[in-house]
Order: structure tokens, then C-alpha cells, then sequence
């Protein structure tokens, strides 16, 4: 796989991981999950939503060139709510059952989803 697959990959896995993160974030409002449980859904929910950011370094990586650096440089200003998301997966082991915490991570996602895909957008 080239760079370009990558890149040209990025609004579906967009599209799929948000629908893929509320899917595993959202259940734990209405769930009484014990706090590893959550904990862990909150995890599994949190690396799905990255995964948009995951692949744009991945197509950077495989070009092997700073060609395409400018898509890092764009993933992360135009979704700052990455670097949110992975303070909260470095302290995952401290949560404890909040809604406070989905609600953070849900909104991270969605407004993550609609930062790329305006990006996206502009880009076309």
C-alpha cells in the first residue's frame, strides 16, 4: 500500500470510525458497567476515534518522504480534540464511572469527525 491508498482512505475511515466510537462510547450511559468495564469500553472507543489520525501518519510514514507532511500538519489543526483524546487514554486508568468522561470523549469524536471532513471538503 502506497501513501496515496492512505490518503485517499481518510474520509471513510473518518465516517467509520466516528460511527464506530459513538457506537462503543454511547451504551455507557444506559450500561452499569463496573469501572474496569468502562474504563475499558472508553479505551477501545477512544483508539477507534484516533484512527483517522492513526492512518494520515501511517500514509506519511509509508511515503517515506515530507511530501506529505502537510496532512499531519492539517489532521491536527484542524482536529486539536486528538491531542484531548490522548491525554485522556494516558490517564484512562484514573477514570472512574462519570458521564462526564463519555461525554467528553463522544463530543471529541464528533467534532473531530466533522473537523476532517471539512477538511476533506476544502481539499476536493
Amino acid at each position: 500500500m502506497g501513501a496515496s491508498e492512505f490518503f485517499n482512505a481518510i474520509p471513510m475511515v473518518n465516517h467509520l470510525s466516528t460511527i464506530a466510537a459513538i457506537g462503543c462510547v454511547f451504551p455507557t450511559y444506559f450500561l452499569d458497567l463496573h469501572p474496569l468495564a468502562y474504563r475499558w469500553t472508553l479505551f477501545v472507543g477512544i483508539v477507534i476515534g484516533l484512527s483517522t489520525w492513526i492512518v494520515t501518519i501511517m500514509g506519511t510514514v509509508m511515503d517515506g518522504s515530507s511530501q506529505y507532511l502537510w496532512a499531519i500538519y492539517f489532521v491536527l489543526v484542524f482536529s486539536p480534540l486528538n491531542i484531548v483524546l490522548i491525554a485522556i487514554l494516558a490517564n484512562i486508568r484514573r477514570i472512574a464511572r462519570v458521564g462526564l468522561w463519555s461525554t467528553v470523549v463522544l463530543a471529541c469524536v464528533v467534532i473531530d469527525w466533522a473537523g476532517i471532513s471539512l477538511l476533506v471538503l476544502a481539499v476536493e
